[in-house]
């Protein structure tokens, strides 16, 4: 795992013969659900409700605090309640308007959950690798959030389960995120639950999975790529925008389009 990283990460047919993936974990903001839009659309309307003009400028200012706590997140460095507040506390106080903080956090999630914006394709992706792979969706977040966008965006039949972070207790890149989805999964093969959004969706779906069988799709490296480093599961990074990884993260392959992602699977 990783020899790949400094190439292109594509993995040849013969070698996609030797290695027959039974399911696949998909993370969802940024690698099927465009949330870097929703979480615009969203800050915009928060902007508006305090009577603050919706400029670009302030969206841009948000998400790069928003990104920072998250990452703080990701290294165990903050628990995910102080990451949903400070984000705001930081936005807010830099703009005399730090008595709002609270309620701007309550606005924006639930402005959050209402949108469901997928990257284009998205949808023609899942549907075409849930014919040959069982299909987790793996993503840190808010459940109640995460479950509202997901059922929104269309893509929820794809899936047999979802395991967000709140619900396991743990975030990727953590190993115990991981191991949660897979104790998740063997408990619904077993018929014995269906906690975290694991259901049964067919014949396929009876049997639990071990890591070697799963491949983690995802676009970031700190906590998809890692977070596969450390469950000992194959990656594949989902890079559009073709950037470096200057995170020193082990990834197995990579795809910079869906397309490259179906020549990996797909017969």
């Amino acid at each position: 795992m990783g020899e790949e990283s400094q190439g292109s990460g594509k993995l040849g047919k013969a070698d996609r013969r030797k290695k027959r993936y039974r399911a696949l974990f998909l993370d969802l903001d940024n690698t099927l659900l465009d949330f870097d839009a929703s979480e615009s659309e969203a800050f915009k309307k928060v902007l508006v409700r305090f009577g603050m003009k919706p400029e670009d400028e302030f969206v841009r200012e948000y998400h790069q605090i928003n990104r920072q706590c998250w990452e703080l997140f990701e290294e165990g460095k903050l628990e995910k309640s102080t990451v949903l507040i400070r984000r705001f506390e930081i936005f807010f106080s830099g703009h005399g308007r730090g008595e709002v903080s609270s309620e701007a956090e309550a606005l924006y999630r639930a402005f959050l959950g209402e949108s469901a914006i997928l990257i284009p394709g998205a949808l023609e992706l899942c549907q075409d690798l849930s014919r040959e792979y069982r299909l987790y969706a793996a993503t840190n977040g808010v459940a109640q959030t995460q479950y509202k966008r997901l059922k929104k965006s269309g893509l929820t039949p794809f899936f047999s389960g979802v395991f967000v972070s709140e619900e396991a207790g743990s975030q990727k890149p953590q190993k115990e995120f991981f191991d949660y989805c897979f104790r998740k999964i063997e408990e619904a093969s077993l018929g014995a639950g269906e906690g975290g959004g694991c259901s049964l969706a067919g014949e396929k779906d009876r049997h639990p999975v071990r890591p070697e069988e799963v491949l983690l799709i995802g676009d970031s490296l700190t906590s998809d790529m890692r977070g596969g480093e450390n469950a000992g599961i194959d990656t594949c990074w989902y890079n559009p925008g073709r950037i470096a990884n200057d995170r020193g993260a082990a990834v197995t392959m990579q795809a910079a389009s869906y397309e490259e992602i179906r020549s990996i699977l797909l017969p």
